[in-house]
């Protein structure tokens, strides 16, 4: 399981994009969890459609994978800073 947060000043698109590795994936107010069945080592892209609702600077919690079952195997990355701009 794949937990990604999202940025607290955006909020979904499109939500029909998956990966060919998923078999399920759910929406959340604040995170997507996007289930695998069977992951093996590698380098893995998964896209989430985001559409950008006010501008700032946000904080984004790291994203975290762990097994289902065995919760106590996880793993996850840094937090990140987001900075969301308006067009001109």
């Amino acid at each position: 399981m794949i937990n990604v947060p999202i940025p607290a000043g955006c909020s979904y698109g499109n939500k029909s994009g998956r990966s060919r590795h998923e078999v399920h994936r759910k929406y959340f107010r604040n995170e997507t969890s996007i289930f695998c069945e069977n992951l093996r080592k590698g380098n893995y892209e998964f896209l989430i459609e985001l559409v950008p609702r006010y501008t700032g600077r946000y904080t984004l919690n790291p994203a975290k994978v762990e097994m289902m079952y065995f919760p106590t195997f996880n793993a996850n990355n840094g937090i990140s800073k987001v900075t969301i701009q308006q067009d001109n």
